[in-house]
């Protein structure tokens, strides 16, 4: 913001704004999953962290990128992305589909079997740099 006064003197400030998402999980974070973990979400405006039940405001698009940061607060490892023409990357893949429209990570590191962590960024790439926001998509594995 630049401002200036009767005198002339000219004044600014600078301020960095962040933007934080909403988001919702298309799968139920209580039930063990076992082999690939698929972890499925839908950026929204207004739910955090709960499950998707068409009733949140979906801003999801091609617009805004997913990131896989951390896996149990440990840097997670690029993973293949699904599409057969991509090599092992962290971000998610979006698919837009009309009404489960969502971005999907497939996860396929070795875990133990109980509740894990995976902690995600939105159109922060964590290779750049330290993410100012993450955001958290809790799963069960059992082998």
């Amino acid at each position: 913001m630049t401002a200036a006064d009767e005198a002339g003197n000219v004044f600014v400030v600078t301020e960095q704004y962040g933007t934080e998402y909403g988001y919702c999980l298309f799968y139920d974070p209580t039930k063990p999953t076992s082999g690939t973990v698929t972890i499925k979400l839908r950026i929204t405006t207004d739910t955090y962290g709960t499950m998707c039940d068409g009733t949140e405001d979906n801003i999801s698009g091609n617009n805004i990128d997913v990131y896989a940061y951390q896996v149990d607060g440990v840097d997670a490892i690029p993973q293949d992305s699904g599409s057969s023409n991509s090599s092992p990357t962290r971000q998610f893949r979006y698919s837009p589909k009309k009404q489960t429209d969502a971005y999907i990570y497939n996860l396929q590191e070795v875990l133990e079997d109980g509740p894990h962590l995976l902690t995600f960024t939105i159109n922060e790439d964590p290779v750049a740099g330290e993410p100012t926001t993450v955001y958290d998509a809790p799963f069960i594995y059992k082998n």
